[in-house]
């Protein structure tokens, strides 16, 4: 949760709160992040995407990516080869 809170980029929710609920082997965490409007990629099966949307998409994702890489503690570190 100390992690989430901290993050700040514009494709990334926000985190909002997190919490816990029962108790003993019936105790369940939870984390909550702003709604985002839109539609869920898994409700376009059928729809085919165009070279663009697809790219657009790459690079949100690849955005995010290098955000994360960036941060300190490391969350993602480069794949050594």
């Amino acid at each position: 949760a100390k992690f989430l809170r901290a993050l700040e980029h514009p494709a990334i929710p926000r985190f909002l709160a997190s919490g816990e609920e029962g108790s003993g082997v019936h105790t369940r965490d939870y984390l909550a992040q702003e709604l985002v409007e839109g539609v869920s990629l898994d409700r376009l099966d059928g729809h085919w995407y165009a070279e663009a949307e697809i790219t657009a998409l790459a690079r949100q994702v690849l955005e995010v990516l290098v955000y994360l890489e960036s941060l300190s503690p490391v969350v993602i570190s480069p794949a050594r080869g």
